[in-house]
């Protein structure tokens, strides 16, 4: 066959599914996930008060953020490289793995020092101690990190399917003993965490591992990717910080009661993002391995019968909520209905932008790649600051949605400015039907495949 021939339908049909069923996976992955966090949320809450949840959010938060800070963009950059260049996996890992070692001990050290030397600057249930298990989970989040970004590179999504599922079950679990047969702490409860990060992290290395092994660092490589993942780095921190940093400002400008509600809001409406993300997370990958000439006709193919999926998971969401809301959080979480349906329709924006995202990082547009986070972010912020005060939880989620729909335009301005093409193209055909019957049908069998493992 003529490499530089089109693929032929049974090929693309064999595309599609591929991406369906790994998407499955990752799906399933993140609900058996939210539930084990929801467990463990549960558990502290009972618990702890909640100055001392609010330490341990300070803690693990801290270590997820120079976890992500450190790796500059090299985690996108693996994942595009090893789906690339396969003689080159056991470098890039060895690269990978050095960076996502040496740079969080460094860092995370002088934060802590400095969190050390200056008391106020951290919350008053946080120990000594406790810092030194803020720098242990940043390494251990790094490494974790690093793992999950070559496999998806590697297109290992069962093994990291699992391995994502590992940390927080293994973290609810222990906080059950803990909480069954022992008092539960601030430092407990960190340690906790710490160790189930651990698990995780050990799941992804050895699956990592096994895959081509790991070569001596090449420092060629490792400047020819961290060139390439650097562009990608403000848009990753944007990304972090705009699923936080909403519910931070209710917390500085609002009352504790408002944040609470809206808090309920933002647990309840994120099922809807579930689909984008592990979409996207498989997306990526794939474009990387097409050919130039097919790359915009296949991002555009998922982004339609993506938009028809999220729009059918809003609808269906937007009920479901309407009647669960009450009776799960309890009634006193009735005032969250209206927050949670405001946040619903950001899904859509939210869609939009991981999509386009993965594709300009699949296309080598790595600073264009960045503009929809970094947009989504100061949207978000600037519309917290001015609703906020006046509309309170109904104020925040409105903010939020708006955010994600300037994220979702401006990454899909940036992949026009890329390869032009009409913004009709966006919008679902009748034979997108077709394509999306294949996708749920896949997806559904891949999920149901997944859970049956665990």
């Amino acid at each position: 066959m003529d490499p530089n021939s089109p693929p032929s339908e049974n090929n693309a049909a064999t595309d599609t599914g591929s991406l369906a069923s790994s998407s499955g996976l990752l799906f399933a992955a993140r609900l058996a996930t939210n539930s084990g966090f929801f467990v463990a949320v549960v558990l502290i809450a009972r618990a702890l008060h909640p100055a001392g949840r609010g330490s341990v959010a300070f803690i693990t938060v801290t270590a997820l953020v120079i976890a992500m800070v450190s790796l500059i963009g090299l985690d996108n950059a693996t994942i595009v490289y090893a789906t690339r260049h396969e003689p080159l996996r056991a470098t890039l890992l060895a690269n990978l793995l050095s960076v996502g070692a040496v740079v969080p001990l460094v860092l995370g050290s002088f934060v802590c020092l400095a969190l050390l030397l200056l008391p106020g600057a951290r919350p008053h249930d946080v120990l000594p101690i406790d810092l030194a298990v803020l720098l242990a989970g940043s390494v251990i989040a790094s490494l974790g990190n690093c793992g999950s970004a070559y496999l998806v590179g590697c297109r290992r999504f069962r093994a990291k399917a699992l391995a994502d599922i590992a940390m927080p079950w293994g973290y609810a679990a222990i906080l059950f003993v803990i909480y069954a047969f022992s008092h539960m702490t601030v430092t407990r409860v960190v340690v906790a965490w710490t160790c189930a990060q651990l698990i995780s992290t050990v799941a992804y290395l050895l699956s990592a591992l096994s895959i081509a092994g790991v070569n001596h660092p090449s420092w060629r490589l490792l400047r020819d990717t961290t060139t390439f993942g650097i562009g990608t780095w403000p848009g990753s921190i944007s990304t972090f910080l705009n699923a936080r940093v909403d519910q931070t400002i209710m917390g500085l400008i609002s009352s504790e009661g408002s944040l609470g509600i809206y808090a309920v809001a933002v647990n309840a409406s994120e099922i809807v993002l579930y689909l984008p993300h592990a979409v996207a997370t498989t997306l990526l990958p794939h474009i990387a391995n097409s050919p130039p000439g097919e790359r915009v006709a296949q991002t555009l193919k998922v982004a339609r019968a993506l938009v028809l999926l999220t729009v059918i998971s809003i609808l269906v969401a937007a009920v479901a909520g309407w009647l669960l809301i009450p009776p799960v959080f309890g009634h006193a979480y009735r005032g969250s209905i209206n927050p949670f349906l405001w946040l619903l329709p950001g899904a859509l924006g939210f869609a939009f932008m991981r999509i386009f995202v993965a594709a300009l990082i699949a296309s080598d547009s790595t600073a264009r790649a960045s503009l929809g986070p970094i947009a989504a972010l100061v949207t978000g912020i600037a519309l917290d600051l001015l609703l906020i005060p006046r509309y309170g939880a109904n104020g925040a989620a409105v903010a939020a949605s708006l955010a994600f729909f300037a994220g979702g335009t401006t990454a899909i301005a940036m992949h026009r400015r890329t390869t032009p093409y009409r913004l009709s193209e966006l919008i679902p055909r009748r034979q997108d039907m077709e394509l999306i019957k294949g996708l749920a049908l896949r997806m559904t069998q891949s999920a149901r495949a997944a859970v049956r493992s665990r």
